[in-house]
C-alpha cells in the first residue's frame, strides 16, 4: 500500500511537470503560426502515464471530494468527444488529454502537501507571464515569432495587444490575473510566516521588492500590455474577493454570500446583451451556441461547431440572420468558440457535459466555502476568474487558443490541495 501511495504521489509530480513543459512548448510553437496543439506522442504519453496514476490512487487513501473533482473534469474531456464521434467528427484530442490529466491531479493532490502543488501551479502561471513579456523582444527580431494580436485598434503605447504565448489577449489576460491574486496570496503566507519565525529575511526591504518585481508588478505589466478589458475587470473582480475583509462570525455564509454575488454579475453580460452586436459581438456567438444546443440538448452537436468547416457550411444561413438582426457597429464574424464557458460545453456536448461542468462548479463552491478558514481564499480567487471570464470566454480548453488549457491544468492543484486542507489534521492556516 506505502509503495502504491508513494509511486502515486511521484508519478502525479511528474505528469504536472511534463504536462506544464509540453503545454508551454506547444504554446511557444503557436507564436509561430503552428497548430499549437500536444503531438500524438505527447497525448499518448500523458494519456497513459494519467491513467497509471489513477489506478494507483484507486489504493491510496484519497478523500472521496477529490474522486468527484476527477470524474467531472474527466467527463468534460471525453463527452464532447463521445459526441463527435458517434457524428464521424474530428476528435478534440487536446480536450480529451487534459481531462485525463485533470483527472490525474485531483486525485494526486490528495498524496503531496499542499505548498508543493500551490508552488507548482504558481511555477506555471508565472513562467507563462515571463515568457510572455520576453517574447517581446524575440519578436521584434524577426524570428518568425508573433507575440501581438493585430485584429484590434487597441494600440496602448504605440503596441499592440499583447497576446504573448498563450494564442489571444483575452487568455494571456486571465492568466495573469490568476497570477497575480495567487502571486499576492503567497507574499501574505511568506510575510505572516516571516513574522511568526521573527525571521529577518523576508523582512528586509530588498527581499520585499525581488518577490514584488518577480512576481506581481510583472503580472500587472502583462495585464496591462493584454489591453484586455475583459481581463482588467475579471482582475478587479478577483482582487476584491481576495482582499475584502469578512466578518469572523458566520464565516461560511460571508463566503458563500460572496461567491453567488459574482456569479450574479458574471451574467450580465449574456442577460443584457442586445442584438447580435451585443458585447462586442459575443452575442452571436451565444446565440449559435444556444441554437446549436437546442438541434441535440442531450448529446450536444460535437466539436466540429464553431470550426472552420462549420462556417462553410453554414455561412448563407448565420450571415443572413446576421444581416437581418444586425443594428450597426460590429461587422459580421465567425467566432472560433461560443465565447461563453457554459454556452461552449451546452453545444458540443449538450446537457450530459453541461451537467458534468455544473457538478465541478459546486465541487468548487463548496471547497471554496468549507477551506476558506486555512485555505486564505486561493480557491475563493480562482474560482471568481473561472466564473466572471467563463461567463464570456472558453476557459477549460479549446484548440485554437492553446492558453485556455492552462486552466484545466492548474485548477484540480490548487481545488484538490483545498480539499486536503480541509481535514481536521490540517497543517496551520495558510495566510
Amino acid at each position: 500500500m506505502a509503495g502504491r501511495r508513494a509511486a502515486a504521489q511521484v508519478l502525479t509530480l511528474v505528469i504536472f511537470a511534463i504536462a506544464g513543459l509540453f503545454l508551454i512548448v506547444a504554446m511557444i510553437d503557436q507564436t509561430a503560426g503552428h497548430a499549437g496543439v500536444l503531438e500524438p506522442w505527447q497525448q499518448w504519453l500523458l494519456g497513459l502515464l494519467s491513467l497509471a496514476a489513477i489506478g494507483l490512487c484507486v489504493a491510496a487513501d484519497v478523500p472521496s471530494l477529490n474522486w468527484l473533482l476527477a470524474a467531472s473534469l474527466a467527463l468534460l474531456g471525453l463527452l464532447p468527444n463521445v459526441s463527435a464521434s458517434l457524428r464521424d467528427q474530428p476528435l478534440e484530442s487536446n480536450l480529451l488529454v487534459f481531462g485525463l490529466v485533470g483527472a490525474a491531479l485531483s486525485v494526486g493532490a490528495a498524496l503531496s502537501p499542499p505548498l508543493v502543488w500551490r508552488a507548482g501551479a504558481l511555477t506555471l502561471l508565472t513562467a507563462i507571464v515571463w515568457l510572455s513579456l520576453l517574447g517581446m523582444l524575440v519578436s521584434a527580431s524577426n524570428t518568425g515569432i508573433d507575440v501581438f494580436y493585430e485584429r484590434n485598434s487597441r494600440d496602448l503605447l504605440g503596441l499592440y495587444q499583447l497576446r504573448g504565448i498563450t494564442g489571444h489577449p483575452n487568455a494571456l489576460a486571465m492568466i495573469s490575473a490568476l497570477a497575480l491574486i495567487l502571486q499576492l496570496q503567497s507574499i501574505r503566507r511568506l510575510a505572516s510566516t516571516a513574522r511568526r519565525a521573527a525571521s529577518s529575511r523576508w523582512t528586509s526591504p530588498g527581499m520585499r521588492m525581488a518577490y514584488f518585481a518577480l512576481g506581481p508588478i510583472v503580472s500587472v505589466v502583462v495585464l496591462l500590455l493584454s489591453q484586455s478589458r475583459t481581463g482588467w475587470l475579471v482582475a478587479v473582480c478577483g482582487l476584491i474577493a481576495v482582499l475584502i475583509p469578512l466578518p469572523q462570525r458566520h464565516r461560511s455564509r460571508w463566503v458563500s454570500g460572496l461567491l453567488a454575488a459574482f456569479v450574479v454579475i458574471a451574467q450580465l453580460p449574456v442577460l443584457l446583451a442586445d442584438g447580435v452586436t451585443g458585447f462586442h459581438g459575443r452575442a452571436f456567438a451565444w446565440h449559435v451556441a444556444w441554437e446549436e444546443f437546442q438541434t441535440s440538448p442531450l448529446i450536444g452537436v460535437g466539436t466540429d461547431v464553431f470550426s472552420h468547416e462549420y462556417w462553410e457550411a453554414n455561412r448563407d444561413q448565420w450571415l443572413g440572420f446576421w444581416l437581418q438582426n444586425w443594428q450597426g457597429g460590429q461587422l459580421y464574424w465567425e467566432p472560433a468558440h461560443a465565447h461563453n464557458q457554459f454556452l461552449q460545453t451546452a453545444a458540443v456536448g449538450g446537457i450530459v457535459a453541461l451537467s458534468a461542468l455544473l457538478l465541478l462548479a459546486g465541487i468548487l463552491a463548496y471547497i471554496a466555502v468549507k477551506a476558506f478558514d486555512v485555505d486564505s481564499r486561493w480557491m475563493i480567487g480562482t474560482l471568481v476568474i473561472l466564473v466572471t471570464v467563463g461567463c464570456v470566454e472558453v476557459v477549460l480548453g479549446v484548440g485554437l487558443v492553446s492558453g485556455t488549457f492552462v486552466l484545466p491544468l492548474v485548477l484540480p492543484v490548487i481545488a484538490g490541495s483545498s480539499i486536503m486542507l480541509m481535514k481536521p489534521a490540517s497543517p496551520a492556516r495558510l495566510p
